[in-house]
């Protein structure tokens, strides 16, 4: 079985086609179950609701710039809760600008893709974030 058909993931846009063309590639992968945030803060609550629980999520996707909770003050939420270190963050945005992406690195997220983005491309850092959580 491929570790992709097990992953809970929570994918988190402002815009629901953004959310949904996410949400199709990662089932194209294989994996099934997908739950979506349509802000940074929907999804610290989904997060926090989950958290310890059999639907705790194993990877999260996030948009940088949305209203009501950037990616990147999601991020920051997400690692100041100890419980929390290790969740994989994978930042997808239209943004390529440096100082951009190394705020989000310093928010705390694991690797960021630029839009459009490949599916092989998204197979390759999702397995990546995976196991660089399994190092720590």
């Amino acid at each position: 079985m491929d570790e992709l058909s097990v992953l809970k993931c929570l994918v988190v846009d402002d815009y629901e086609s953004m959310r949904l063309i996410l949400s199709a590639d990662l089932r194209s992968l294989g994996v099934s179950k997908i739950d979506t945030a349509a802000s940074g803060n929907e999804a610290l609550e989904k997060i926090k609701k989950n958290l310890g629980t059999p639907t705790e999520y194993d990877i999260v996707f996030t948009d940088m710039n949305m209203p009501n909770g950037s990616g990147i003050d999601l991020a920051r939420a997400i690692r100041a809760d100890l419980k929390n270190k290790d969740l994989p963050i994978l930042m997808i945005s239209s943004i390529d600008e440096v100082s951009k992406m190394l705020d989000a690195v310093k928010a705390g997220i694991s690797d960021y893709i630029t839009k459009p983005w490949s599916k092989d491309l998204l197979k390759t850092k999702i397995k990546s974030c995976l196991a660089k959580r399994s190092k720590k």
